[in-house]
């Protein structure tokens, strides 16, 4: 169930109308910080570097990243202020990357922070009712999100940091008929 979780909750926020970068500009921001840049958005489960966890260089030459992946141990430990506390039987806990390139600390920190508000909000989207067929794939739904943590994160490679991450907590269903 984690592969189809990771792939909904991409492919969500790519799509133009209610994507992140559809709702990014619709952030409110304090005065004087610009609009940040659209990112392109990837999941572990099709993009290899990201599985790794390792980035190469020049991953983000031609703009920032959102990545979405399974919140695993390591992540968490590295990562306390990530945790989600109430994790549920069928639950998928996923964190969502803000990457971008070794640029000045503060506006990589306020870049990502807004660009996580609006994949935020476009997540909120997908738990409507009206969105059930995009919550399923493969006969595994997206039941309901349970939960966020948004937070900044120190995590550098190379020429690429990664400035904040968001978790989020997916109560997952399988609905394949079992045999009788």
């Amino acid at each position: 169930m984690h592969l189809e979780g990771i792939r909904i909750v991409a492919d969500w926020l790519k799509i133009a109308d209610h994507g992140v970068n559809a709702l990014l500009p619709s952030v409110p921001r304090d005065v004087g910080d610009g609009l940040p840049a659209d990112v392109a958005v990837l999941d572990e489960s099709r993009t290899g570097w990201l599985a790794r966890h390792k980035a190469p260089n020049g991953a983000c030459k031609d703009g920032p990243l959102l990545c979405v992946s399974v919140l695993d141990q390591a992540t968490i430990e590295s990562n306390p202020q990530l945790g989600v506390q109430h994790w549920t039987d069928g639950g998928l806990p996923v964190v969502v990357r803000y990457f971008g390139e070794n640029l000045d600390s503060a506006e990589g920190y306020c870049d990502a922070a807004y660009t996580l508000r609006a994949a935020k909000s476009s997540l909120l989207l997908l738990a409507r009712h009206e969105n059930l067929a995009s919550r399923t794939r493969n006969l595994v739904r997206v039941v309901r999100i349970e939960g966020f943590s948004i937070a900044p994160m120190r995590e550098e490679f190379e020429d690429v940091k990664v400035w904040g991450g968001m978790a989020v907590s997916l109560a997952m269903q399988d609905v394949i008929a079992t045999p009788s």
